[in-house]
């Protein structure tokens, strides 16, 4: 037992800390990249880990859905929320006379600049790029793109202040 203690003291920041930062060890050896100092909570749901980034110091909180077919690109200190989803491919549904689960899909880039925080219960949606410092509230369903330093909420997300 003297040995696991040592063990997680010298990770630092007690157990919580110490498995988050593991699982951000076993995720740098399945996704594209993983950045120095990353958080990674319980229960991340990964859509394609080669097309997955997460940039230094990046936090990732608990039951949190990421990709698709698409890329996801995580800025350096970004924060992600709880229950947070982040989505980059659809499927096509053009024709009546095909089933939509026979279509094929699209798929789209999703970039989250460096030092962004999408809040609890938000979702992402493909081709979104969200700029840096920005933030999305809690619930929010962001559908275009948020210029760097704006805070947007709502279904569909709608700018409502820019910080300063």
């Amino acid at each position: 037992m003297g040995l696991v203690k040592r063990l997680i003291k010298s990770i630092g920041g007690g157990l919580i800390y110490a498995n988050k930062r593991l699982r951000a060890v076993f995720y740098s050896m399945i996704l594209a990249h993983v950045g120095k100092g990353v958080l990674i909570a319980s229960t991340l749901h990964i859509g394609d880990p080669e097309k997955i980034f997460i940039g230094d110091r990046a936090v990732i909180s608990y039951n949190c859905s990421i990709g698709g077919k698409g890329i996801v690109r995580i800025g350096n200190d970004s924060l992600i929320a709880q229950n947070v989803s982040i989505i980059t491919s659809n499927h096509n549904y053009e024709s009546r006379k095909i089933p939509m689960n026979r279509q094929g899909h699209t798929e789209n880039e999703v970039i989250l600049e460096d030092d962004v925080w999408v809040c609890a219960n938000s979702v992402i949606l493909p081709g979104v790029k969200i700029g840096r410092g920005a933030i999305i509230a809690a619930g929010s369903i962001v559908t275009k793109d948020v210029a760097p330093f704006t805070i947007v909420a709502g279904n569909p997300a709608k700018r409502i202040k820019v910080r300063k």
